[in-house]
């Protein structure tokens, strides 16, 4: 379901209630396996969430657009 980052997938459907250390936790490892993997749509999806959580708009503003231009990618938008 989560890809490579099945491991988190647990805290991700629990990002609200998670403490402020879970919430870093799982941003670094989300990070992390962006940097692994780059074209991990899902992964800059939660990412974005993550970093709303911590109060870092501009941080989940670029993982947002990073996760549209995947998705883009993916479903062929924008083609001729």
């Amino acid at each position: 379901m989560y890809g490579d980052f099945d491991h988190v997938g647990w805290i991700v459907r629990d990002l609200d209630d998670a403490t402020a250390w879970a919430r870093e936790a799982l941003g670094l490892e989300l990070a992390r396996s962006i940097a692994l993997n780059p074209g991990q749509t899902r992964a800059h999806y939660e990412l974005a969430r993550v970093y709303l959580r911590m109060g870092k708009p501009d941080q989940a503003r670029a993982e947002r657009a990073e996760y549209e231009r995947l998705k883009a990618a993916e479903t062929g938008a924008g083609r001729l």
